[in-house]
């Protein structure tokens, strides 16, 4: 348990390594590699030891010493450039997605703040609020009415009849017309 708090703490915080020593250590394993093939397992366990105490991934190490194995090569710099150009373009959209974001954060204001609204805004009075918008409304007295409206809302008082209350649908009532459905079918 209290190893995975450990884990969990030191993902969360980052790794502790400084640029010597991530350089240095990387192009020294490096050479270790490329000169003594066969004492793979002594640089192996010199890595292991270093990961420990830093708490660097084993991945990003490994990616880093990649790096520098291209910065090595014949127009190595240009191309050990781009990677780094593309991983510096492509890890902050990686973190929000992993870290369940999906997107950039959005600059919310802390909760333990007042909420905006509240807050007295520079230049304005304290206390007065902006008045809430509200549909405009034409009185029906100036709503101009022509011929066809005029027409049109005579079919729905005739349909509507006396009251303008609208009655609800009741699906066990009769109705006059025929669904064609098993009740129906004759």
């Amino acid at each position: 348990m209290a190893s995975e708090g450990k884990e969990v703490r030191a993902a969360h915080d980052g790794p502790d390594i400084s640029h010597d020593q991530l350089i240095g250590k990387a192009e020294e394993f490096n050479r270790e590699d490329s000169q003594r093939a066969s004492s793979a397992g002594e640089t192996r366990q010199k890595i292991g030891q270093l990961l420990d105490t830093t708490a660097l991934n084993s991945k990003a190490f490994s990616w880093a010493r990649q790096i520098l194995k291209v910065n090595e090569k014949s127009n190595g710099q240009a191309k050990a450039m781009d990677i780094i150009m593309s991983l510096e373009t492509v890890l902050p959209m990686l973190r929000d997605h992993v870290s369940g974001q999906g997107t950039r954060s959005m600059d919310l204001p802390n909760p333990n703040e007042e909420p905006e609204q509240d807050k007295p805004k520079k230049g304005k009075p304290a206390g007065k609020k902006k008045p809430k918008n509200e549909p405009a409304t034409i009185p029906a007295e100036e709503q101009p009415e022509d011929a066809e409206t005029a027409e049109f809302n005579a079919e729905v008082d005739d349909a509507m009849g006396e009251g303008d209350a609208v009655e609800p649908f009741d699906p066990d009532a009769e109705t006059p017309i025929d669904f064609g459905g098993e009740d129906n079918a004759a």
